[in-house]
């Protein structure tokens, strides 16, 4: 069985990066170095909310509405409208009110401007939620989903980007350290059942790069996920 990490990267093919970059208004080299630096993001914050039996419950429970189907035919879906406000609408749930930092830090990865690195989680987040459901249903249960995260989150950052690398720890430890995130997973269930409505999250000044990637993400990361 292919892991949720390889889930996600298989349905990501070169039609749907390039439906992906037509979104974007970039190249298709530009989006898919940028994926690689999103998806662990992405990944991280459902990993963080998971590691908590009440997020992992309302996690399991938005699942019901994700069972993959989405992943048959990406470069189609993101091109809908709907498939913007759906994933707009799981972003302030995921990242507990850093949308805007997470943005930011893409952005100064990836070269993308911060309202296409915005557009571009968006993008993703249906996806990444879409692959989870279908590994809960072939994995057989609920019990071992903050592992599936924590596996796939290691995955994708073996797989990101050279320059996204210093950035992880620091987004990451910022997840960690957001001091919204009960109040996310009190509403992470509208959210990531593809509710529209959009939270009010203020904006949150975008993390430096660091240096010692290596060293630094490890020690976040630990953090993350305890």
């Amino acid at each position: 069985m292919s892991s949720l990490f390889e889930t996600i990267t298989k349905s990501l093919d070169g039609n749907a990066v390039a439906s992906i970059a037509k979104q974007l208004g970039t190249d298709s080299g530009t989006a898919q170095s940028a994926i690689g630096a999103a998806l662990p993001m992405l990944l991280g914050g459902l990993a963080k909310n998971s590691a908590a039996p009440e997020g992992a419950a309302s996690l399991n429970t938005a699942l019901d509405n994700h069972d993959g189907s989405i992943l048959g035919n990406v470069a189609s879906a993101v091109g809908s409208a709907d498939h913007q406000q759906t994933g707009l609408g799981m972003l302030g749930h995921i990242f507990g009110g850093q949308n805007e930092g997470i943005a930011s830090a893409i952005s100064k990865a990836t070269g993308l401007d911060a309202a296409q690195a915005m557009k571009l989680l968006a993008t993703l987040a249906p996806l990444v939620m879409g692959a989870l459901g279908q590994q809960r249903a072939a994995t057989g249960g609920s019990s071992g989903l903050s592992s599936l995260l924590q596996a796939g989150l290691g995955m994708a950052q073996q797989q990101a980007p050279a320059g996204a690398q210093g950035m992880l720890g620091n987004v990451l430890g910022m997840l960690g350290n957001s001091g919204s995130a009960g109040g996310g997973l009190g509403g992470m269930l509208g959210g990531l059942m593809g509710g529209a409505s959009q939270p009010q999250n203020p904006a949150v000044p975008g993390a430096p790069a660091s240096g010692g990637a290596a060293d630094a993400l490890s020690g976040m990361l630990g953090g993350l996920l305890k």
